[in-house]
């Protein structure tokens, strides 16, 4: 197992436990938009300035899987992960915290989301 930490809104951190096999997984994903996302609308924001809602396990292992099928074509990309502008300068995500998870977990500099109001 491996513990993640990942930021909360609020400036609270949460840790979870990641078991092996998925944090292989999530560790050998790609950095790329393209390979993950529809990106016909929405924008690369840094995934310093992302503060999530939750941190699932369940959820992020069934993350991990998509995405690695998503890259390599066997099912559609998913809408851009959902977010909005908190007063502090941070975005909330709204939905898609387990696929922001993996992203934090394979050191992507960004992510691909569509804000919300």
């Amino acid at each position: 197992m491996h513990i993640v930490k990942v930021p909360l809104a609020g400036g609270n951190t949460t840790e979870i436990q990641v078991p092996e096999g998925i944090y292989k997984i999530a560790c050998s994903l790609p950095y790329g938009h393209r390979f993950y996302f529809v990106t016909d609308t929405g924008e690369e924001i840094p995934i310093a300035k992302l503060a999530q809602k939750r941190a699932r396990p369940d959820g992020i292992a069934n993350a991990a899987l998509l995405m690695q099928k998503a890259s390599s074509g066997m099912i559609p990309k998913r809408e851009p992960i959902s977010v909005t502008l908190l007063e502090n300068g941070l975005f909330l995500v709204l939905d898609g915290n387990s696929t922001v998870t993996i992203a934090r977990m394979a050191s992507w500099p960004a992510v691909w989301c569509k804000r919300k109001p």
